[in-house]
């Protein structure tokens, strides 16, 4: 017996405003649902997550195919260093109304691709939010205990 599972990406991409485009790759033509935010249809493709046991990752990229539409939106994101979330989840719901999420990445746009046919955003991780700023946070003495003051730590 063969089981099948349809996976569907979801991509939030959200300027520095606040404002945030929502797009998913699996219902041509139409929409889904998500934790109650609605994601429209656009090609695209996500790909490179991946880890090792130290917790590195290489970079994770979103691919969009080059048109005149996308290529202004893709420029800011670049420029402006959006943040993405990408959730993969399996069509448990074939109108949309149901997805479940089996995967979440948060990352900033680090660089652009530019190709004749695709466009596509570089991503850092968001285990690299310290020096990439995501999300945008100070850290206090009540959200994390003592700082230290200096950079020599002894174990």
């Amino acid at each position: 017996m063969t089981t099948q599972i349809a996976l569907c990406h979801c991509v939030k991409l959200t300027a520095p405003s606040g404002l945030a485009y929502r797009f998913q790759n699996f219902f041509i033509g139409g929409s889904c649902v998500q934790s109650g935010e609605t994601y429209q249809f656009a090609p695209f493709g996500f790909s490179g997550v991946t880890f090792n046991r130290s917790g590195e990752n290489s970079e994770a990229t979103v691919v969009f195919a080059n048109k005149d539409l996308i290529r202004e939106f893709v420029n800011n994101a670049v420029l402006q260093k959006w943040t993405v979330e990408v959730l993969t989840c399996a069509v448990t719901d074939i109108e949309g109304k149901d997805l479940s999420t089996l995967y979440s990445y948060v990352g900033s746009v680090s660089g652009g691709v530019w190709k004749g046919e695709s466009l596509g955003l570089s991503l850092t991780s968001i285990l690299d939010a310290v020096t990439a700023n995501v999300p945008t946070r100070n850290l206090e003495v009540s959200q994390v205990g003592p700082l230290p003051i200096s950079g020599g730590i002894n174990l």
